[in-house]
Formats: C-alpha cells, structure tokens, sequence
C-alpha cells in the first residue's frame, strides 16, 4: 500500500470507506428500530412502556457487555469474519423479531441484536484507521458518524412505509443485502494487499492492557459515557416526548424526529471544520459542545411554547452530536498506529453503553414520577456532567 502513488492511495481510502460506512449503517438504523416503533407497538397492544424500557436496557447491556469483549477481539483474530458474523446476527434477530409471540422471546432476541452489532464497530474501525493515512481516516469516521446519526432518519422511514412490524422485517433483508456486499468486497481488498490487520494474538493479557496506556484514554472513557446517555439515551425517549408533552400524533412525532436526525448528519462535518478551525483544540470544542447541550435542554425544560421547544431540543441533540464526532470522529481513527483501535473502542463505547443502561433504566421509572419538563432537566444535568469532564484536562493541541 506504501508503494502505490497518492491517488491510487486516496482511491483505496474512498473504497474502504463506504464499505465501512455501508457496513455501519446497518448499527444505527437497526438501534433505532425501537424508538420508532417502540408507541406504535404499545398502542396495538404488542408490549407495555415497562416492557419496552426493559427491553432496550437489555440491549445496551448485552451491547455494552458485547463491545467490551468483541473489540478485544476485534484486535485479535480477522475483523473481516466478525463483521460478518455481526452482520448476520443482526439481519436474523430483526426479522424474527415481530413474530415472537412471547416477552421472554423478545428480550433474548433484543439480547442477540445487541451483541450481534457490537461486532461491527470496532473491528469497521480498525479496518480504516490501519489501512488509511489519518488525515483520511478522520474524514471517513467523519462519513461513518454521519452513517451513525441518519440511523434514525432511515429507521423512521422505514417505518413511514411498512409499519411497526414490517420496519424490523425490511431492515432485516436489508441488512442482508449490506453483509453480502461488504463481504466480497473486503474479500477481494484482502486478496489484493489493499487491506491488512495488525493483530496480536500472542501479545494476550499484556497488549489489552496496553490500551490504558494510549494517551487521554481514561479522559475520553469518561466523555464517552457522558456522550452516550446525551445521546442514546435521550433519543430512545424522543419521539414520546413530543407526542405526550406537546400531543403530537404518532405521525407528526416520527417527522420531527426525522428532521432532527437530518440536521444530526450534518454535524460531524461541522466538527471537523471547527477542528481544524480551532488548531485541532479537540478539548475546547468539548467545553463548547457540551455548554450548549445543557443549555439547550434547559431551556426546553421551562419553554413551554411547542414549537420554540422543538428547536430548543433539536438544538441540544445537535450540539451533543458534535461532541460525540469529536471522540468518535477524531480522536479514535487518528489511532491508527496503536495497533489497538478497536480494543479501544470497544472499552469505550462499552463504558458508554453501561451507564446509558443504567440511565435508561433509571429514567423510565423516574418519568412515572416527572413531569416531561423534569425529564429535560435531566438531561440538560448530563450535559453539565459533561462540561464538568471537560475542563478535568488541561486543552492541548490534538495529534
């Protein structure tokens, strides 16, 4: 790969990138499934809110659990084949999914999708980052958040066009389609030296612990956490907000949700713009994100005016999204050289996924008590978490 000229380079790059992208894709549409369906579901009887808040906390548990040990492994045998074992994992439990006629079943298959797309990440990541310059790999994990955050968009409408239940069936296919696409095409990159892996099966306990190590990782361990619950976390309870708060129909609900999701895909672009901007000050631009995403929701949380609230929480979801392409952008693709990427990725969105676990947890059986203002209280108070965690690391210039 050092060999061939710098267009063949930025050619390959281009190519691995949307294979990655593609690959992604299928995460972030298939985590949002829930989130729009998730009223639909309870008004035709098919499970309760209760059921659902347990369901999805089974799935970031079994996610977060599944990232920790998957991206260890990611570093440790091909990426190629857990990618495609994720893949498929995924396409069966979302076309099962409907068809189960029992809670039990349910939850054991919400617990294979979980652990079925933490297989991805990682090892996608580790592709890019080791077979890519890093000025390439931040603008394709630029590309891949921005995958990330169309997940709701495709996944509402999805569900705009075949309905709760044909939502998960249609995503399944599609995720079928991706796996086999993205197979060939690694395959073929595999044969012909345009991929390789760093892998270190004999380094064992010594090179997972060689992780820690990796310079402001237990700093951006904690931002990830934070990051999660803003975003995973809130989105999962969006559309309900909108409909029992501001009565809006199920429709009207999905819309809103669809045009913050798009507004979300643009602010990866406008991360990486600002990081350059800025002298890649990665920490300022934290400190920034993360003041605007509390302000934001505290706002929502006392406007009472319907459509000011929307802007005000679309807002908050937006500056929270830039925070996250910072880590999931910047930070970890410019990795590269660790050998390491996606152990590191997965102790990180595995931190992350636990404490949205116990967020989302703790929040269902809150908002029994809250009103949907105390709600927004809430989480406008994980954005001042956030702030907080910023200013723990003195700001430095980025690699």
């Amino acid at each position: 790969m050092s060999e061939k000229s710098s267009v063949s380079r930025a050619k390959y790059s281009i190519l691995i990138g949307v294979v990655c992208i593609f690959s992604y894709l299928v995460s972030y549409y298939s985590r949002n499934l829930a989130s729009v369906t998730g009223s639909a579901m309870q008004d035709m009887g098919f499970y309760t809110k209760s059921f659902f808040t347990s369901m999805t906390t089974v799935y970031y548990i079994t996610y977060a659990s599944g990232q920790l040990f998957n991206g260890i492994m990611g570093d440790m045998f091909n990426p190629k084949r857990m990618i495609a074992y994720g893949l498929t994992g995924t396409a069966l439990s979302s076309i099962a999914f409907p068809f189960l006629p029992f809670n039990w079943m349910r939850l054991i298959c919400y617990a294979l999708l979980g652990f079925s797309l933490s297989m991805l990440r990682g090892p996608l990541v580790k592709i890019i980052a080791e077979n890519t310059s890093k000025n390439h790999s931040r603008v394709i994990g630029t590309f891949l958040s921005v995958a990330t955050l169309s997940g709701p968009f495709i996944a509402a409408n999805l569900f705009r066009f075949f309905g709760a239940k044909g939502t998960y069936v249609v995503a399944g296919i599609i995720t079928c389609v991706i796996c086999l696409c993205a197979m060939i095409v690694i395959s073929r990159f595999e044969r012909i030296g345009v991929v390789s892996y760093q892998l270190g099966k004999s380094e064992g306990l010594k090179g997972i612990l060689s992780v820690f190590k990796v310079e402001n990782f237990f700093f951006y361990m904690a931002v990830g956490a934070v990051l999660e619950i803003s975003i995973t976390g809130v989105v999962a309870w969006v559309p309900q907000y909108f409909k029992e708060r501001f009565a809006f129909s199920e429709d009207a609900a999905n819309d809103i949700y669809t045009v913050i999701a798009l507004a979300k895909g643009l602010m990866p672009f406008l991360t990486l713009f600002l990081f350059r901007l800025s002298k890649e000050n990665d920490i300022l631009l934290l400190r920034i994100f993360f003041l605007f995403t509390c302000l934001f929701y505290g706002a929502a949380a006392f406007v009472t005016s319907t459509w000011a609230n929307v802007v005000f929480v679309a807002l908050a979801l937006m500056a929270a999204s830039c925070a996250s392409a910072v880590l999931w952008s910047i930070y970890i693709p410019g990795l590269g050289k660790t050998g390491r990427v996606s152990s590191i990725n997965g102790i990180l969105d595995c931190t992350g996924y636990i404490f949205t676990a116990i967020f989302n947890f703790g929040f269902g059986f809150v908002l029994q008590k809250l009103s949907w203002s105390g709600a927004a209280v809430m989480w406008a108070s994980v954005g001042l978490i956030g702030l907080i965690v910023s200013f723990s690391r003195k700001m430095k210039k980025a690699e």
